[in-house]
């Protein structure tokens, strides 16, 4: 992030913006003035170097706040082998009451999300077949 230049008020822009994507709060947020906030924003928005940064900033985010593939999968696989467990706890004292794993109906639901994604519940066929394919009719008249 450090080889795009930009001022600390174009970079206090840009982690502002990301926050909920409204330029002129953003703006204002970083310390431009109220009165030209909108301006500003917009004006910073179509700078090449403050897209770019977004950009990273942005990826950055989604690495971070976003599940991957890999991580869905394992939850569902820790849910069919009934390792997830939830935690109830008591609203007044924050004492934990109990632990629950996942319901028979929670975890079946799991293996069958899993079973889509491998494709092993499936009543269609998916074949290829390399080659010619040859139909002849012969016409035989009636005597």
């Amino acid at each position: 992030m450090d080889e795009i230049k930009l001022t600390e008020k174009q970079k206090q822009f840009c982690l502002e913006y990301i926050v909920d994507l409204n330029a002129t709060q953003a703006a204002i947020r970083a310390g431009y003035s109220e009165d030209t906030a909108k301006v500003q924003g917009c004006r910073l928005l179509t700078n090449a170097n403050v897209q770019d940064y977004l950009a990273e900033l942005m990826q950055n985010k989604q690495k971070s706040t976003i599940a991957t593939a890999d991580e869905v999968l394992e939850y569902l696989t820790r849910v069919v082998r009934n390792e997830e467990v939830e935690e109830i706890t008591a609203k007044a004292s924050g004492m934990l009451i109990d632990c629950n794993t996942a319901k028979l109906s929670d975890r079946t639901r799991a293996a069958e999300l899993l079973a889509k994604r491998y494709a092993l519940l499936t009543d269609k066929v998916d074949s290829k077949v390399d080659g010619e394919f040859k139909i002849s009719v012969e016409y035989v008249e009636n005597e």
